[in-house]
């Protein structure tokens, strides 16, 4: 049996936060603003609404300036959750995301993530997000099997770089395209 982990902004959603950030300050300041605020949503500290608020005082933009924003650069990969579906005829299937409170439920709510997952994993429900080896364990661990192999998917290369540590494969998500090429074998 084989266990694939995804990821979910930047694989099968788009980038809210970073980009809304890179919209608005450089490149630097960008990545700097966004780790204060959302690496202790991303482990549960604060609600999706909460940082929204905590944003538009230290910020200058209002609630709903930036609440709208988020709005517009709301993406789904379709093709790739129907491709995912395919996939859980032969396997199992996680997802495993650093995600603040209240985000998927605002803003994902018609997706049902039980049809397209096994079980997932939010950072912030968890307190403890990627690239911890300790959040990867809880959601291989949960499966309570014995993987033949284990593989997690995402975008960003800091989350897979070291995961052969701990016996996960990394898969560096370009596109769908790339990564069909290299799951096909597994459908």
């Amino acid at each position: 049996m084989r266990l694939i982990i995804f990821d979910f902004f930047g694989v099968l959603g788009g980038e809210i936060s970073s980009r809304w950030f890179n919209n608005h300050f450089s490149k630097e300041e960008a990545k700097r603003l966004k780790d204060k605020y959302f690496i202790p949503a991303d482990n549960g500290i604060y609600t999706l609404d909460e940082v929204i608020k905590m944003m538009s005082l230290d910020l200058g933009f209002t609630y709903d300036e930036i609440y709208n924003d988020f709005m517009t650069n709301i993406s789904t990969n379709y093709e790739l959750f129907d491709y995912i579906l395919k996939l859980r005829k032969k396997n199992k299937v996680a997802l495993l995301s650093n995600c603040v409170k209240g985000l998927f439920e605002l803003f994902y709510k018609d997706l049902d993530f039980n049809k397209y997952f096994d079980k997932s994993f939010i950072s912030a429900y968890y307190k403890m997000q990627k690239p911890n080896f300790d959040f990867y364990k809880l959601c291989v661990n949960s499966f309570d099997e014995k993987f033949d192999e284990i593989y997690m998917i995402d975008d960003n290369i800091k989350n897979i770089c070291d995961l052969d540590k701990i016996n996960i494969k990394g898969i560096q998500y370009i596109d769908n395209e790339k990564l069909f090429k290299i799951l096909d074998e597994f459908i």
